[in-house]
């Protein structure tokens, strides 16, 4: 009997010690469809979602210059695949490659939470939250290449984390970030011959406010402020630069050049941004100021700027969806057999001149024609013309007071 009592306690132990295992899930039926664009491989119960996100965008046009000898860019301008997941509908990733030019590269590659109401966080590469034109996917842009002050100032994507509260009326979001991850900080020189240097972190905001939007969202308008802190990159000595091209792949070089300004502590730029649809109708306009602030205090601050105004209308079709969660335009689906047309208009300008730093300015007026031939065919037609200032002579490698006409044709397809 004792040892029966003893027993029983040795098995009621070793049950105590024993972990405990919750029962295995009961596997679900994956169902494949195509949703807005998409492949999509997903569990009715939305415990697992599986999507692709493909893109061929090929580039072709001319270039006139009246005073350099300037060709045009023919290329493959994105090649991208991007596997997206999602999981318990609170666990999100993203890996995306873009194979343009031969030369494979990291896009968007993080992992983001959802499981608070409103909020998400988000860690990995991946575009810091700074303009609406910057953080607006290549997928849905306007017009080929975003303005000239957006493409100069935004940071790309960088390493980092990110979070932000979405609200149907207003919108935040922050971010946190480091150096490009193909810098290599422990090397800065590239030939040994200097320490590591630490990795600067830097940090950015936007925020926007919708005072009004009906119910479908296709009357709306939205204000916003953004802001950015960015530190001299670890491989760079404490220098920085503002360099553009003319807001055209088709014209492959960057007479807009500031040259590395020595001795800068950070560039802060200051931006507002306002989005609206009436309609057919849309409009977007940005402004940007950006400051180079110096080391020593004998030194002069650099001031630069630009801003852009664009707006398109909706010839067949009924026009431009818009993200309330972001605050961002979204995709265009085509309601006719022979597709969706738009017509569109921008006009940008920027001037990187300011005290010892000649950088250049430009006045760019582009006119654009999109012919949304299916979801997942669009074929965009731009037509540039630039207004360049003597200073405007890419850092000594041309002549400036150049006036430019650009021509560019892309055949988008999207999987």
């Amino acid at each position: 009997m004792k040892f029966s009592y003893k027993l029983t306690a040795v098995a009621a132990a070793l049950l105590a010690c024993t972990p405990a295992y919750a029962s295995e899930p009961e596997p679900e039926l994956i169902q494949a469809s195509y949703d807005k664009g998409y492949f999509v491989f997903g569990t009715d119960s939305e415990s697992f979602a599986l999507k692709f996100d493909g893109r061929i965008m090929l580039d072709a046009g001319t270039v006139s210059s009246d005073k350099n000898a300037f060709v045009e860019n023919n290329e493959i301008r994105r090649a991208r695949f991007a596997i997206k997941t999602k999981f318990s509908n609170k666990w999100a990733g993203e890996f995306d490659i873009d194979f343009a030019e031969n030369d494979p590269s990291i896009k968007d590659m993080w992992i983001s939470y959802t499981g608070l109401e409103n909020f998400e966080f988000k860690v990995g590469n991946h575009k810091p939250f700074f303009s609406i034109a910057e953080l607006t996917t290549s997928r849905w842009a306007t017009f080929m290449e975003t303005s000239m002050i957006t493409d100069a100032t935004a940071p790309g994507r960088r390493l980092g984390l990110s979070g932000s509260y979405q609200h149907e009326d207003f919108f935040v979001g922050m971010s946190l970030f480091g150096d490009k991850i193909a810098t290599d900080n422990r090397d800065p020189e590239g030939d040994g011959s200097e320490p590591g240097v630490h990795e600067e972190y830097n940090y950015s905001l936007r925020a926007i406010y919708r005072p009004y939007a009906n119910e479908d969202v296709t009357r709306f308008f939205h204000f916003g402020v953004n802001y950015l802190n960015l530190k001299p990159q670890s491989d760079d000595d404490s220098k920085m630069r503002l360099r553009v091209g003319l807001e055209s792949s088709v014209f492959d070089y960057e007479p807009l050049n500031t040259g590395k300004v020595k001795d800068v502590s950070e560039q802060v730029s200051q931006g507002i941004e306002f989005a609206g649809r009436y309609d057919k109708f849309m409009v977007q306009a940005e402004y940007i100021k950006n400051t180079f602030n110096r080391i020593e205090a004998d030194d002069q601050d650099i001031d630069t700027d630009g801003f852009y105004v664009e707006t398109s209308y909706m010839i067949f079709g009924s026009g431009r969806n818009y993200n309330l969660s972001d605050g961002e335009f979204g995709p265009i689906y085509p309601e006719h057999d022979n597709g969706n047309l738009e017509v569109a208009l921008r006009y940008s300008t920027i001037d990187l001149n300011d005290g010892e730093v000649l950088g250049g300015s430009s006045d760019n007026i582009t006119l654009a024609l999109n012919w949304y031939a299916h979801t997942n065919v669009v074929v965009r037609l731009n037509h540039t013309i630039a207004s360049l200032d003597e200073n405007a002579d890419g850092d000594g490698d041309y002549i400036g007071n150049d006036d430019i006409s650009i021509t560019g044709l892309r055949i988008q397809y999207m999987f």
